[in-house]
Parts: C-alpha cells; sequence; structure tokens
C-alpha cells in the first residue's frame, strides 16, 4: 500500500505566496514528485479539501538521495492568501519512486495536521498521528494589489473636473 503524506497549514502573513520549500529526499527511482496546494474546506471528520489551486512536478533526479530542501516556485499562479485561510500541501511520487519527507516532533505544528491519503489523491484520508511534516511559505506582503476606496475614486474626479475647468478658461 502506497501512502501520500498532505500537511494543512493555516496562512499567518496576507500577501503573494511565492515559494514552498519542503525537506525531502529520494529513496529510490527515477520518477517525478508532484507537489500539489489545495484549499481546506473543512478540517475534521472527514477533512475535505478543495478543488486544486497549483501543483508543480519536480523530477526526480532534481531530489537528492540524502535530506536537503527543495523550493518550488509558486509565484506564477498568483495565489494570494489572508492571514487564517487553510492551505493543504500534498506530495506524490511518480512510478517505482521513494521519497521521504522529512517531519517535526509529534503534533508540533499548531496550525495544521498531518494526513495520508491511501493508493492516490484521490484515494482514502486518514489521520497521521505520527509527526508534522516540515515545510516553509514564503510570502510577498507587497505581492498584494491594492484597491482605491471610492472616496479616493470621487476626490481624483472631482479634480481632473477642476483641472478642465480651469485649462476650458484659461482657452476662452
Amino acid at each position: 500500500m502506497v501512502y501520500y503524506p498532505v500537511q494543512t497549514l493555516t496562512v499567518g502573513t496576507a500577501g503573494l505566496l511565492t515559494s514552498v520549500e519542503l525537506d525531502v529526499q529520494r529513496l529510490s527511482g527515477m520518477g517525478t514528485l508532484t507537489v500539489s496546494l489545495f484549499p481546506v474546506v473543512q478540517e475534521y471528520n472527514p477533512p475535505v479539501f478543495g478543488s486544486l489551486l497549483a501543483a508543480i512536478v519536480v523530477a526526480g533526479e532534481a531530489v537528492s538521495t540524502s535530506m536537503s530542501t527543495i523550493a518550488l516556485d509558486f509565484s506564477t499562479y498568483g495565489l494570494v492568501f489572508a492571514p487564517g485561510d487553510r492551505l493543504a500541501i500534498a506530495l506524490q511520487a511518480g512510478a517505482a519512486t521513494l521519497f521521504n519527507w522529512a517531519a517535526n516532533y509529534p503534533n508540533s505544528y499548531n496550525g495544521g495536521i498531518s494526513y495520508s491519503f491511501i493508493g492516490g489523491l484521490d484515494g482514502p484520508l486518514i489521520y497521521n498521528a505520527n509527526f508534522d511534516v516540515a515545510f516553509r511559505t514564503l510570502v510577498d506582503p507587497t505581492g498584494l494589489v491594492t484597491v482605491p476606496e471610492p472616496a479616493s475614486l470621487a476626490l481624483f474626479g472631482a479634480g481632473l473636473l477642476g483641472l478642465a475647468a480651469v485649462m476650458r478658461r484659461r482657452v476662452v
């Protein structure tokens, strides 16, 4: 039976998700490693994940046979999150390939829960009480696009009308 690790997390800083870093190692094979992000709709009884937000496929040879950190660039997906948003990071190995994902002490991450899919990302999901998965997300808070408030737009429009009136007076 093949198990695929999933770690839920709680967003702490608003901004554009730029990168996800994972501590992984390739145990055998040269297949791919797919890292997927899902929104968490419901955390418990049973957990429910929304539609896939983004996925990055990593070539097996790009992952070391010793435990090392890989950084995955998610900035091109334009995923903007707010504090408190819930996400799930899922790993799935390609055919005939085994990967090991570093873990922290049992239940040491209070912002999420570790699960395992059995047989694939569409298989049953079980709670993994053993260890939380080691990961780090990098967010660019300047990547947020600010939208002007209506009062600012009204003030800007009044200024343009004033300029137009002054220009009209000078022409006459």
